[in-house]
């Protein structure tokens, strides 16, 4: 952000996008994720605290995380699939029992927990599915790289 400082205002709504929030939020949420630089009567301005990129991907929530996993399995699993309605089931086809879904989202976070509550990179998250769903071209028996 460098000389740039962010009023109040601004700093929500970069919070809201780089959160996924629906809503904004107020100045004590952005004080959790930015230095307050400078007081001027009303007017506050911000800067990104130096671990702001940790601090923001340490709350993936656990709906993010089932987010990136139903993505994940419909780009590589339903890769070449043509039926788009088998493809926007995606997760369910391959795990048809809710509890068994519940299931593999939870030992998502936990393993996103285990890693120091980064977000997972990407290699990581679909090696875990490989690892729980099999691998998605099924002529292929080496991890993903």
């Amino acid at each position: 952000m460098g000389n740039h400082p962010l009023s109040t205002n601004q700093a929500s709504l970069k919070l809201k996008e780089d959160l996924g929030l629906s809503y904004t939020v107020g100045r004590g949420v952005v004080a959790h994720f930015f230095t307050n630089v400078d007081k001027n009567g009303d007017c506050y301005l911000w800067e990104q605290k130096p671990n702001y990129h940790f601090l923001i991907a340490e709350n993936e929530s656990i709906d993010q995380i089932k987010d990136r996993i139903k993505s994940k399995v419909k780009k590589f699993w339903f890769k070449n699939e043509e039926d788009q309605s088998k493809v926007e089931k995606g997760i369910v086809l391959l795990i048809p029992e809710k509890e068994k879904r519940r299931s593999l989202y939870l030992k998502a976070q936990k393993l996103k927990e285990k890693r120091g509550g980064y977000k997972l990179p990407n290699q990581v998250l679909i090696q875990f599915l490989i690892d729980q769903l099999g691998h998605y071209d099924k002529g292929c028996r080496g991890a993903h790289i």
